[in-house]
């Protein structure tokens, strides 16, 4: 019998360390992705609003904690219906960039360590993520990451056309409100990591309450 009892408290702790394990590197694999969550045509109109409004800041080669953390909380505060939509149509499958689909471990955290690295300015950032490519990712994975630059610049080019198209009026309150961006991007990454966590749960509980009360 003690045997037993010590067989299944083994069993038990190794199941427990290997979900451990898994929701740790499922975490780390969907860190690097940004913007809104292909997820988002499948909740209700609302929550559609909410989500996209949580994102409706964020830049292209931005960091994006404060949007993730805030993404992780609108998700936790849905109804269990809404949960079970949006988690099936994710499945099991990668959810990160396809060019880092199959890479190693190693290959994903040198993408993830130089997304987040806050010494390097985000204009020198692309040429960063080039050099990072050619040197470890094969062939075919080297044409995926290719292929999502080109999409990302597109994007850039479309939303730059959009805001060259402006009014005078318009341009000239949109170029304030970048420079007050990236001033408030500025401070954000200066603070150290717990302070961002409290503006992130102060950030949250406003934005919690504007939606909810």
């Amino acid at each position: 019998m003690i045997r037993f009892k010590t067989g299944l408290v083994m069993l038990l702790a190794f199941v427990a360390i290997a979900s451990a394990k898994k929701a740790i590197k499922k975490e780390s694999e969907e860190e690097v992705v940004c913007g809104v969550p292909t997820y988002v045509d499948k909740l209700p109109s609302d929550k559609q609003e909410e989500l996209r409004e949580i994102w409706s800041s964020f830049r292209d080669g931005d960091n994006c904690e404060d949007e993730r953390e805030q993404t992780k909380k609108f998700v936790e505060s849905l109804p269990d219906k809404v949960k079970k939509q949006i988690q099936g149509k994710s499945g099991g499958r990668w959810r990160g960039p396809k060019f880092l689909e199959g890479a190693s471990d190693e290959v994903r955290q040198q993408f993830r360590d130089l997304w987040h690295d806050r010494l390097i300015k985000k204009e020198d950032k692309p040429q960063k993520f080039l050099e990072l490519a050619k040197k470890t990712l094969d062939e075919e994975h080297f044409a995926l990451f290719k292929k999502s630059e080109k999409e990302r610049d597109g994007r850039r080019k479309a939303f730059q056309d959009r805001v060259e198209k402006l009014s005078p009026e318009a341009k000239a309150a949109y170029d304030k409100l970048e420079k007050l961006r990236e001033e408030r991007m500025k401070i954000y990454d200066e603070v150290p990591e717990g302070v961002r966590k409290e503006l992130r749960t102060l950030f949250w509980s406003r934005w919690h309450r504007r939606h909810h009360d």
